[in-house]
């Protein structure tokens, strides 16, 4: 079997949660099927965190930006890079193409399609994302070519049949999972990140994400006085740094910066809790860590997160601060607490990339044998 792979995200997200997926089935993919070869392409050397495996081979099309005098070949490039690639893997009907976000051949492909769609966000909100037609567009073109295709929840998949009823026949749902890196430990005073008792936000903080809602809350919250705001993510916005002087947060809020999963690992065991405050999201691999490392979660009440984590977060209302602040206070009398967390741990503990890759290669098994 051979299976070409667009790496295109390993370009524009190296260290976001879709390139996650792939770096860590792909390698898992080869270990399941001798036979099974990889090939995975790059438009350009600026590339960081690939899956690694004998059998992964990666093609560079960069190369071809070394050609001199520059501005003669510059017009030429786009079409030799995508010349080199055709005469580079096997193009024939038993062939896999398979993007990492939404692209298609840059020829006439004589192979199948298969593509991951990961949420359907862009779409119910397009208002709020910069970029939305263009994705949209791409997306729509994927699912069309495509044979299969795999959503990572059944909210995902219902959400994808809502503006696309007519895949349904060629659409099935595999779960994704988390890194084993993120493990309950122990709590040791020795090893604390922060003296103060702390909640943890981790990612982005876009409109949808719900930070705006977040601050909000936490300004109002009775838990403010004794516990500290942890955020892990970019450098604050101005209008962030603007907001949080107004409300007088800045003593309150910690800013954490590309820091490396060993550490993410510790603030999660060691939080009070993790708030996930998202309008909509297609899975939420930061619930499994949370969960894994035995971290209490404080949740939109959205059906990807109801899907993922079920009863174990405390829920409240998305985008109303007032809901989220009650939420918050209920750490501090919540008698279920060490339940939701035990539950937590073991919930998490049945999700693996070893049956996200097992499950994922039966797909491809079942397109390359059609």
């Amino acid at each position: 079997m051979d299976l070409i792979v667009d790496g295109i995200i390993f370009e524009t997200n190296p260290y976001g949660g879709i390139a996650r997926i792939f770096k860590n089935i792909l390698p898992i993919l080869c270990d399941l099927d001798p036979k099974l070869k990889i090939t995975l392409f790059l438009r350009n050397n600026r590339y960081v965190n690939v899956p690694e495996h004998k059998r992964i081979s990666i093609i560079i099309l960069s190369d071809f930006c070394n050609f001199r005098p520059r501005r003669l070949w510059k017009p030429f490039l786009k079409k030799a890079k995508f010349f080199y690639l055709k005469n580079s893997i096997k193009n024939n009907p038993k062939s896999i193409w398979m993007s990492t976000y939404f692209t298609r051949p840059p020829f006439k492909w004589h192979g199948k399609e298969v593509v991951w769609v990961h949420d359907m966000i862009y779409e119910f909100y397009p208002d709020k994302l910069q970029g939305a037609k263009d994705v949209i567009a791409r997306k729509k073109a994927a699912v069309t070519a495509s044979e299969k295709i795999i959503c990572n929840s059944n909210t995902t998949a219902k959400d994808l049949l809502f503006f696309y009823p007519e895949f349904k026949n060629k659409t099935s749902v595999i779960l994704l999972s988390h890194d084993p890196i993120f493990t309950y430990r122990k709590p040791s005073k020795r090893d604390r990140i922060l003296s103060d008792p702390f909640l943890l936000y981790v990612g982005k903080r876009s409109s949808y994400k719900g930070f705006d809602t977040l601050l909000e809350a936490y300004l109002y919250c009775l838990l403010k006085e004794s516990t500290k705001l942890v955020v892990v993510g970019a450098p604050w916005s101005v209008g962030e740094l603007e907001t949080i002087n107004h409300f007088g947060l800045e003593d309150k809020i910690i800013l954490f910066e590309n820091i490396d999963d060993r550490m993410l690992n510790d603030l999660y065991n060691q939080a009070k809790a993790f708030i996930y405050p998202s309008l909509y999201e297609g899975f939420g691999i930061p619930l499994l860590k949370a969960m894994a490392c035995g971290c209490p979660i404080v949740a939109s009440r959205i059906p990807s997160t109801q899907e993922v984590a079920g009863d174990i977060p405390i829920y409240f209302e998305p985008e109303d601060p007032k809901s989220l602040a009650d939420a918050l206070d209920q750490l501090q009398l919540n008698s279920m607490l060490n339940k939701r967390i035990e539950k937590g741990i073991e919930k998490a503990s049945l999700y693996s990339w070893e049956k996200t890759a097992l499950e994922f290669y039966n797909r491809l098994k079942e397109l390359h044998d059609k």
